[in-house]
């Protein structure tokens, strides 16, 4: 009997003992002192993928199916990535309501025909301001108010009239003035050359910057492209537009805008006109001299695809900035 206890405790001593030894090895390979509770985040994600690779571990080389999702497909926001502790979380833009919105582009030329609307869902009214700044280098002021809760509608015609010339097309800076936080769009409908009609919409942006960034942009025949700059400040901007095209090419195109004005590129004016890849273009538009600005690109079109559509209409939207 005394035999088989000792026995027993022999076993017990030396599965401990293994148990001991086999620790260190184990714990090489987890992160030490780190304990988690709640969902994983960002930062959590990143110090898993530096063990990983501090460990020899590669990224997947394989393709994700998702990763190019198809129209009305869910994007696979982890990639090729083997497993979520390595893959980075998706960016989420929201716009929230703050008291000043920009836009670059807007026109009272004749078969043009903007509004501004703007959102109050504050408990207070807003008092708003809006300066149009307009092509011939002259600026107007409008002030209004829209109460809370509501919604107020502004049409420029009504302000500034129509006329076919650079003192009809504005940019507009629209502003609460006693602090209440405000929503800001800027729809426009058109018959664009009397032929192609449609209508496109905006959200204003928050702040000018020194440069925006456009993925589309196109000289095909039937496209017709314009990039229009904002210059709100006190001092001429310097802006360079770099075109870059299917073909791989590039172009640049500099030009002044003065002190708060609008000014109008026309992009087939630089780049011409041809049914080639030649002619598809994204651009950067910079401002290489310290004064902020905001970009947009309208684009009015008679898309025909490939079997002669004749669908006509215009699209417009702010630049992307870092």
């Amino acid at each position: 009997m005394r035999f088989k206890k000792t026995s027993v405790l022999a076993c017990l001593l030396l599965v401990a003992a293994l148990a001991f030894l086999a620790a260190p090895a184990f714990a090489a390979g987890q992160p030490q002192g780190v304990t988690h509770k709640g969902p994983v985040t960002a930062a959590d994600k990143r110090a898993a993928a530096a063990r990983n690779a501090a460990a020899g571990m590669k990224v997947g080389g394989g393709t994700s199916g998702g990763a190019v999702p198809t129209p009305g497909g869910v994007p696979d926001y982890f990639g090729p990535y083997p497993n979520y502790a390595n893959s980075p979380l998706p960016n989420v833009v929201s716009q929230l309501p703050t008291n000043t919105f920009f836009f670059a582009e807007g026109t009272c030329r004749p078969n043009f025909d903007p509004y501004i609307t703007i959102q109050n869902a504050g408990a207070a009214a807003a008092n708003i301001t809006i300066t149009y700044m307009k092509g011939d280098g002259t600026t107007k002021v409008q002030t209004l108010t829209v109460p809370a809760k509501s919604r107020g509608t502004v049409h420029p015609p009504d302000v500034l009239g129509v006329g076919n010339d650079a003192a009809h097309d504005f940019s507009s800076k629209v502003q609460c003035t006693n602090g209440q936080p405000i929503i800001v769009e800027r729809p426009m409908y058109f018959n664009y050359s009397s032929v192609w009609t449609g209508g496109h919409d905006v959200m204003g942006a928050t702040s000018p910057q020194a440069s925006f960034y456009f993925a589309e942009g196109s000289c095909r025949p039937n496209f017709d492209p314009y990039i229009c700059i904002l210059n709100g400040g006190d001092l001429a901007a310097n802006v360079t537009i770099t075109y870059m095209k299917g073909d791989g090419t590039t172009k640049q195109q500099s030009l002044s805008v003065p002190a708060s004005t609008r000014s109008t590129v026309r992009v087939t004016d630089t780049l011409g006109v041809g049914n080639d890849p030649a002619h598809d273009f994204s651009a950067s538009v910079e401002c290489t001299n310290g004064e902020l600005i905001l970009a947009e690109r309208p684009m009015y079109f008679d898309y025909l695809g490939s079997s002669n559509l004749n669908w006509t209409g215009g699209h417009d939207v702010v630049g992307f900035t870092p």
